[in-house]
């Protein structure tokens, strides 16, 4: 894959989006029994050929946890930690221009899936 529409194509064909617009889309996906995860799929277009893709899933509000509990979690993770819109999150990002299924599909199933452990970690129910 190399353009942003292709992999909207790609997780509009496979996946069940919750909501869409022309950089974003939204999907939800069940964690557990009774437990529910989002992520934000974007699109980011770039002039200087590093389009690319970021997958993000918050397990947090900003105000739900500190600075330093949010700076420990950065220390026993795999993904990169983001604030987006008032929410902390997990993040990952892809470069569109060599981009294939599995760099979709494993990336965004594990940011949701560890994002929703953290969730649980820190007690705070299942907002996300």
């Amino acid at each position: 894959m190399a353009t942003w529409s292709e992999v909207q194509q790609f997780i509009g064909s496979n996946y069940k989006v919750t909501n869409t617009t022309d950089s974003m889309m939204t999907l939800e996906f069940e964690t557990q029994p009774g437990r529910s995860q989002m992520v934000f799929v974007m699109g980011i277009e770039d002039a200087e050929e590093l389009s690319g893709v970021r997958f993000f899933s918050a397990f947090a509000e900003v105000d739900q946890i500190s600075p330093a509990q949010f700076a420990q979690l950065a220390n026993n993770s795999l993904f990169g930690l983001a604030e987006q819109a008032g929410y902390y999150g997990l993040v990952h990002m892809s470069l569109l221009a060599d981009l294939d299924a599995s760099e979709i599909h494993i990336p965004m199933l594990a940011v949701t899936a560890q994002a929703d452990k953290i969730e649980r970690q820190l007690g705070l129910g299942d907002t996300f």
